[in-house]
């Protein structure tokens, strides 16, 4: 059996309840929801996600979310077919090269992953974001199952995941 291996992808982004009052202490809780470090892209062959750092903005002034929103993009544009997703150009090469071009100052973390050759997934972790690989309970090679629980939803496991790159507890490597 060919089966073309792709991503599909689904996400939500919410600050943390503990940070929003380091951003907004004497603001009303109605600005609460304007304020977002992270930035994500994902297409059947590709997905990248950036999770800012929100202090840049009290400790020097930046905008935690520039850099991620640019960095998402910067990356989806060197991860497009063919190039993108050629074995033969490192997923390390694409994601610097998308990080020099990107003209906002910042820091980020970012996780990456595509498909090469229809069938197998590459992942590039910097920091402490990451990902899991969910596959059905009694899915075959063609991720049909017959698995369901007694409310109706299919029954997933985690069957790979990726692992953090920090230098210290809450210090993740970044860009």
């Amino acid at each position: 059996m060919n089966s073309r291996v792709k991503f599909f992808c689904g996400g939500s982004s919410q600050t943390h309840h503990q940070k929003l009052y380091d951003y907004f202490c004497d603001e009303p809780p109605s600005a609460y929801h304007c304020i977002n470090d992270d930035a994500w892209v994902a297409s059947s062959s590709f997905v990248c996600v950036a999770d800012g750092v929100g202090s840049i903005r009290s400790e020097h002034g930046l905008d935690g979310s520039a850099l991620p929103k640019e960095l998402v993009l910067a990356c989806a544009e060197k991860l497009q077919p063919p190039r993108g997703l050629s074995r033969r150009v490192p997923l390390s090469d694409l994601v610097m090269e998308a990080v020099q071009n990107c003209s906002k100052m910042g820091a980020s973390t970012v996780c990456t992953a595509r498909i090469v050759d229809g069938s197998v997934m590459e992942s590039l972790n910097l920091g402490d974001c990451g990902w899991h690989v969910l596959r059905r309970v009694g899915a075959g090679a063609g991720g049909a199952s017959t698995a369901k629980t007694l409310s109706g939803t299919s029954e997933w496991r985690v069957v790979d995941s990726s692992r953090s790159s920090v230098m210290a507890f809450n210090v993740p490597l970044q860009v």
